[in-house]
Formats: C-alpha cells, structure tokens, sequence
C-alpha cells in the first residue's frame, strides 16, 4: 500500500478547513441530501462526503456505510484531493497504491472507487464527494458521470460556504447582541430619512424608561424637547459621513425628567437602510457637578467683593458711628441737635448690620465657635419664634432627648434659624406651618457627595414650611446676595446668603429640597465638637461708667479717622494713648520710651507690617505687654479658617465706643490677673517735649486776616500760638524756642514756604510742618508733601478742619529719641 503524498500547500489547506468549522458535527440533512443524490445518480451502494484533516478523514455524510472516519493513512480521499480531476479507481484489488489496503482486503471491501474533490473558492481542497461500490467497474465513469459528480461536488462546496456564512452571522449575532443589547452603555439605530427607531439596546430602556416595543414605534424627536426639534433635524441632515461626537444635549425621559448627554454616532446600513448606530453618555451627575462648580466659583467672586466692600466699610462705620455715639452722649437731652445725632447713629448702625451681614456671606467675618448644643438653642428660640412670625403661622419643633454638641458661633446659629425662619414664613403668604427639627445623622461617602459634606457624622437642622415653594430656576440663586422673589422695597436679598456664608464658614453645608406649591426643606449639616457644650451666660449690659482706666495703651491703626477715634475714646476715659500709623513707627516710638507700655491696640491688617508683626517685636521688647487686634476681615495671621486663634484677643468691626472700652478693660484684667502691673501711672503724653504745658505752634502767613483767624482757632482749641509773615520768621521761631508744629502759607513775598519746608528739613527736622496752600487749585500741596510735609489742607477751609489737621499731625509726629 503506497502511503499518499502530502499536498503542497497542506498548511494552508487546513486552516482553510477550519475555517469552515465542520468537523465532528452532527449530521445535516443539507449534506446527506447530496450524498443521497451521488448515489443514485452514478448508482452505486456508497456515497461519502469526506473530509480530510492531519491524521484523518471524516465523514461529514455517508450513504451505505456504517463508519465515520478512518485513518487518513488508508483514506482514498488522501489520493483525490492531489488534483483538481476526477479520481477513478475502476478495481481497487489491481490498483498497485490500494492492493494491500485494509479497506479494500477487509470491510467495507473496496473495489470501485470514483471521487471529485471539494475545492474552496480560494482553491483549497478540504476532501471528496466519492461513490464507492463493491464490485468492480472496468468501464469506470463516462465523461457525463464525472461531471455529474463535479456539479455534485460543487453543490456540497456551496452547502459548505453557506453553513460557514451562516455560522459567521450566528457569531456576529452574538457579537451583536454582547456589543449592542447587553452593553451596559445606552446605544439605538435609527433611520436617517425618517428619524424612527430601528433598534435598541436594553441599558436605553433602562435610562429613558420606555419598552423595546415604545421605543419601535417612536423618533428621536421623542427622546428631546418639543422647542429643539427643528434642530434636531437640522442636525440629522448635516450628520457626517464618518465619526461624529456632539453634545451635550437635553433629553427627556418617559416620566419628562431631563437628562443631559453626550452623543457618538457612525453611518451604518441596518436591514438595508441608511441609518446610524448612536451610543449615549448620560453626563446628567456630571453637569450637575459642573454646574455646582460654576455656582461655587461665582459664589466665592461675589463673596470676594462683598468681603472687601465690607471690610473697607467697617473703618468708616466705625468712625461715624462712634463720633455719632460720642456728640449724642454729650449733647444735652434738650439740644434738638441730638436728635440729629441719634438719626446718624441710627443709619449708621443699620450700615453696620448690613456689612455684617455681607461678611457673614463672603465667609470673612470673625466666629468664635465653642461646643454648642443644637437643642438648647432652637428651645431659647421657640418664644422669640412665636413672637417674631405671624400669628397665622404655627411653629412647630422636633427634638430629640440629646443630640452631641456640635463647633459653632452661638450667634451665628441663632442667625441662621431666625433667618430661615423668616424665609419660610414670608412664602406663606396664607399662612400655614413652620417646623424645626433637629437630628443626628450619619453621612456616608454616597450621600456626602450629594449633599456636599465628608462622610461623618453631623447634627442636622431641617426648617420646613408649607409655602409655595420654587421652581428649578429660583433653587439655583436662592444663595446669591440680593436676589430676591419679594416685592420692590421687602426683602434685602442677603438673608439666604448669609445662611450659606456662616454655614460654610462652619465647615458645614445647607441643602435644599423644593417643588413649586409643595412647600421647601433647608437641611443644614453642623460638625461635631470634640468637647461637650457648655451653657451660655447671659451677656451683662453695657456700662461704660465703670470702664476708665489709668494703663498707657498704643494704638496703631493705618486708617486716620479711625485712629482718632479710638485715641479720643481712651483718653475721654482716664487712658494714656500713644499713636501710630505703622509698625515700624510704634516700635520705634516704644523703644524712644523704654518700654512703658501696658496695652497693643493694633489693626491687624496694615501696610508692609501687619498687626501681628508689630505685636511680635513689641513683645520683644515689651514681654508684659497685652495685645488686643482690631479687625472686619478674616483673612488674616490671627484667624485660621474663619476662627480666631485660641489665646489671642479680637475685636470686630465696626465697634462702640462701649464695646472699645470693654474690651480693653477685658484685656487689661487678663493681664493684671496673671500679676502684672501697669507701667506707669503718671500721665504720658505721646511725644514728650522739653518742659510741660500746651503745645506750641508757630503760624506763617503773609495774609493778616486769614493769621489772626488761625491763631485764634488755634488758641481756642487749647494750643500756645506764636505768629511769623514769613518763612524766615518762622525758621527763627522754630530754631530759638520750644515749638511742637509750624503751619505755613506755600505762597509768601521774602522767604516762601516750599523754601521754608525744604530748610526745616535740614535745621528742624523733629518739627512736623503743615502746609496750606489754595494757589493753582492746590497744586503746590503735593510738592510739598514730597519735600517732608507732614500734612497738607488746601484753601479755603473750615477751623475745624485746620484744628483736626494739627492735632492729627500733632499726634502722628515720628518718636525722637
């Protein structure tokens, strides 16, 4: 038995034959049709479909045998497939290559033996359709019966073909279903002309709420809002021929929510129709972060300005409030000026509240938290509640027996309440109820990001009122300083925001829940303290006849009226004061003393030296002095995250005059408990001279009118007054005796005053000069100042305004040694 060869391309050919995926399947009628077929035709008892692959050939059908493979070493298909022809073996038993073969010595008894190979369209050929009979047959096949059995041979060449395509349409079916009904990404076909719904996967059903079948019977259009439809076709037709990305976009759900998405998309033929396979990504989660970003970042901005506004307010309303404070306690109860008086104290405290109130929301004000507990407070508020809203408003309140303290300012929380408490009565108009509750609650990382707190756990105040409600629009600038839904005239718009700002000032957060007509929640997150709470004191009244003092205290404030302010207040009341502008001018005016300084009052934000750097290098020098700061901003070294350090002493503005008094008294009394003395009880003027007595001032002027009216201002306001025409007059003056100031005309005949500024300068240079001047509408005034003028005051002015002008360059004359 001669061994068959192996064909050329062997390799080739069975990957081929794999491809087709055939063998060792069940039997298919398609094939055994064919086989049946063979048989007839060209008459024999057997008809085999035979494959061929490394070790065997297989029988894919078989008519007349009982086998399913044999060896491919006896197989005579193994001959046929070395050719593209017909294979005839007429008697096996004298064919010199099957003589000796076991299928022809033995069962099932070979002898005539006819095959045409099952050549691939790309020329592989995987195996024969073959007839096989058990007699010989010397005439073998006519040329007709060969070719018969080609035409069979090419029939089971296309069953094969078609089974294999068959397959492959079951695999990509699969793929299919894997990639587009399972993927858990949203994904649809519709129809380019007619926008309608081809197919859908189940993660769409899942996300816009509609059936497989709803969706079948619907557009695009009906996923989106009616007003965008236009362009929703607009869009279809200009759709690229390619990739296209685009988005995002509004959709609607089945219930009408709305989703926001982005859209990929790409051209493709379904069921022969122009179409695009569409995948979604709901970026709903996403855009509502974005826009809490947005919001966050607007927020900060305007909190920013408000913070700043505020803080440059606060030294004003210091000043005028407390001068308006001073003149109404001086002025006699009869003097119709004090009713005066009162109405600017009256507006200037409410500008007071209302910078308050915008610190409170740009989060730049000062809080003193401690350990609180919720409870107390929210039942020290019930009566004021009850009295505060309407009485067609019933107050209601929740509260557990305990609930852990949380860190906050006292009366930051009550401002909170009160405030959210009036929000909720004034949107019902009707009338209706108001309920606070009060709860424990645990935050986990889910609901942290939802509600905007790390996960932990908090104490929750929710205020709920049966109002009206708002709209989606509204909920999103409810926090924004001056909007407001109330009439012209009712509302400030600074309510909502100055919860948000003590809130997150807190470390805490306040959300919102709301339906138009269906009332609106505030839930409000505390932190917990790490020490229990402590009851509140109640704040004593204030009393300033018992707020005198005798200690020497140094204020240093940049901003002048609010300087004067504090001095005048402190001294009205038995203190020493010293003054400076800057620190470097109060640490040299301390050390040109020695020390001899019991009290700091310092502004803690200045120019190139800070309050707390000038308290740092005074308690250098002066380790037993106290220190109070003074400032309406937060932003600063003495206040980490809205909260002032522990052991430091603060006081906000914009003050009283009572409030300056009890806080230095406060300090003071801090001080003297730990055993120190005060430095000095003998009166300490801020810039000692050469022998006791009023301060003298020297006054040159050309004009004799305008002289004698200063020196009689002058005179009056308690000053020694000497006279010069001119400025070599009173360069004599200054040079011969004690002299505390000169004040001097620019424009004089002999000797003018920016000659007479420039040699004081040189001779005098411990004598602060005033210059006044009103010739080219003062433009002189600030050459001046460049020469070392201390202060300047342009023609025409009032005597009061040249009695403030000395006294303040007066009292911020630099230190001599």
């Amino acid at each position: 038995m001669l061994r068959p060869p192996t064909p050329e391309n062997e390799q080739a050919r069975l990957e081929a034959l794999r491809r087709y995926a055939v063998l060792d399947t069940a039997p298919e009628e398609p094939f055994d049709r064919l086989t049946r077929l063979a048989s007839s035709i060209l008459g024999t008892p057997i008809a085999l479909i035979s494959l061929i692959d490394e070790s065997r050939q297989w029988f894919k059908s078989a008519v007349g045998l009982d086998m399913t493979s044999t060896p491919r070493d006896l197989a005579f298909c193994a001959h046929a497939i070395l050719s593209d022809e017909v294979l005839v073996v007429p008697d096996a038993t004298a064919d010199e290559r099957f003589v000796d073969n076991p299928l022809v010595t033995g069962a099932p008894g070979i002898r005539f033996y006819a095959a045409a190979p099952l050549t691939t369209p790309d020329g592989h050929r995987l195996g024969t359709l073959c007839v096989i009979d058990r007699e010989e047959r010397q005439a073998g096949l006519t040329p007709f019966q060969q070719q018969q059995l080609r035409d069979l041979a090419a029939l089971v060449v296309d069953q094969l073909e078609l089974r294999r395509r068959i397959e492959e349409l079951k695999e990509s079916e699969q793929r299919y279903r894997l990639l587009f009904r399972n993927n858990p990404q949203p994904m649809w076909v519709y129809d380019r002309e007619t926008l309608a719904f081809l197919d859908v996967n189940a993660a769409s059903e899942s996300m816009y709420g509609y059936s497989r079948d709803e969706f079948l019977a619907s557009t695009i259009l009906d996923i989106r809002p009616p007003e965008e439809a236009d362009h929703v076709r607009e869009m279809a037709q200009r759709a690229p021929e390619g990739m296209a990305r685009t988005g995002p976009w509004r959709h609607l759900r089945k219930d009408g929510t709305v989703l926001f998405v982005r859209i990929s998309s790409y051209p493709t033929l379904f069921e022969g129709r122009r179409a695009r396979l569409v995948l979604a990504h709901d970026i709903s989660a996403e855009k509502q972060l974005e826009e809490q970003l947005v919001q966050a970042q607007k927020m900060e901005a305007i909190g920013q300005l408000a913070g700043g506004v505020a803080h440059d307010f606060n030294n004003l309303l210091t000043v005028i409030n407390g001068y308006a404070q001073l003149l109404v306690s001086r002025l006699h109860e009869a003097d119709p000026l004090r009713v005066d008086a009162g109405h600017i104290l009256q507006a200037g405290e409410r500008a007071a509240s209302l910078t308050q109130q915008l610190l409170a929301f740009s989060r730049r004000q000062v809080l003193q938290p401690r350990p609180l507990d919720v409870g107390a407070v929210i039942d020290n508020l019930r009566p004021m509640l009850r009295r505060l809203l309407r009485d067609d408003i019933e107050v209601r309140t929740s509260l557990p027996a305990a609930l852990p303290p949380v860190m906050v300012d006292p009366g930051q929380l009550e401002q909170v309440l009160l405030n959210l408490a009036i929000n909720g009565s004034d949107a019902m108009p009707g009338g209706g109820a108001l309920s606070v509750e009060a709860s424990e609650a645990l935050v986990d990382e889910e609901a942290g990001e939802r509600h905007g707190v790390a996960a932990g756990l908090y104490v929750t105040v929710s205020v709920s009122d049966s109002g009206i409600g708002m709209d989606e629009e509204t909920r999103g600038r409810i926090f924004e300083p001056f909007f407001t839904t109330k009439a012209k005239g009712r509302g400030s718009g600074l309510g909502l925001p100055v919860v948000y700002g003590i809130i997150k000032q807190s470390g805490g957060n306040i959300v919102v829940q709301t339906t138009p007509g269906g009332g609106s929640t505030f839930t409000v997150y505390l932190p917990l303290a790490h020490a229990p709470a402590h009851a509140e004191a109640a704040a004593p009244a204030a009393d300033v006849s018992g707020l005198r003092g005798h200690e020497t205290v140094l204020v240093v404030e940049d901003h002048e009226a609010l300087r004067r302010l504090a001095a005048d207040v402190l001294r009205a009341h038995g203190y020493h004061v010293l003054v400076a502008d800057r620190g470097t001018d109060a640490i040299a005016l301390v050390e040109s003393r020695g020390g001899g300084v019991d009290l700091l009052l310092t502004d803690v934000i200045m120019p190139r030296m800070s309050g707390r750097d000038v308290a740092t290098a005074l308690q250098q020098r002066v380790p037993d002095i106290a220190v109070l700061f003074m400032s309406g901003y937060t932003e600063t070294t003495i206040v980490q995250d809205g909260a002032l350090e522990s052991g430091l002493h603060f006081l906000a503005k914009p003050f009283t005059p009572a409030e300056l008094l009890a806080r230095v008294r406060d300090v003071l009394a801090a001080r003297a408990a730990l055993g120190v003395q005060m430095s000095s009880t003998e009166p300490v003027d801020s810039h000692p001279t050469a022998a006791a007595g009023p301060r003298r001032v020297v006054v040159a002027d050309d004009e004799p009118g305008l002289r004698l009216l200063l020196v009689a201002t002058l005179r009056g306001a308690g000053y020694e007054v000497l006279q010069a025409t001119n400025g070599l007059e009173a360069l004599r003056l200054c040079e011969k005796g004690r002299v505390d100031l000169l004040l001097t005309d620019l424009v004089m005949p002999d000797h003018e005053g920016l000659e007479t500024i420039r040699r004081m300068r040189q001779q005098c240079p411990d004598i602060p000069v005033v210059a006044m001047s009103g010739a080219f509408d003062g433009g002189f005034l600030e050459v001046a100042r460049a020469m070392g003028a201390a202060a300047v005051i342009q023609k025409p002015f009032t005597p009061d305004q040249v009695v403030q002008v000395v006294g303040r360059a007066l009292d911020e004359r630099p230190a001599t040694p």
